[in-house]
């Protein structure tokens, strides 16, 4: 997965996979949703990105199995496999 933040045009983009886009869903003025052949979702596009979160940190977590049902939420208390990392 790869996010990209284009600070002229303050717009996000989250690549998830390779796959060809075959359709673009708009879900509201500024957030789309590419698709592959098969509705997978390949690529999220957030437009006014800066207004609408917060891009100076990006915040990535990766919960071990098991570990996700003791986890009180996402944004809560950190489990050791955290890491941050500041844009």
């Amino acid at each position: 997965m790869r996010i990209k933040y284009f600070e002229a045009t303050d717009t996000t983009i989250m690549e998830l996979s390779n796959n060809p886009t075959l359709a673009t869903q708009e879900l509201n003025e500024n957030l789309y949703i590419d698709l592959d052949g098969q509705g997978i979702v390949v690529s999220i596009t957030i437009e006014h990105a800066d207004r609408s979160a917060n891009m100076q940190e990006l915040l990535y977590q990766r919960i071990p199995a098991g570990l996700a049902a003791s986890t009180p939420s996402a944004f809560g208390t950190s489990p050791k496999s955290t890491a941050d990392v500041q844009m």
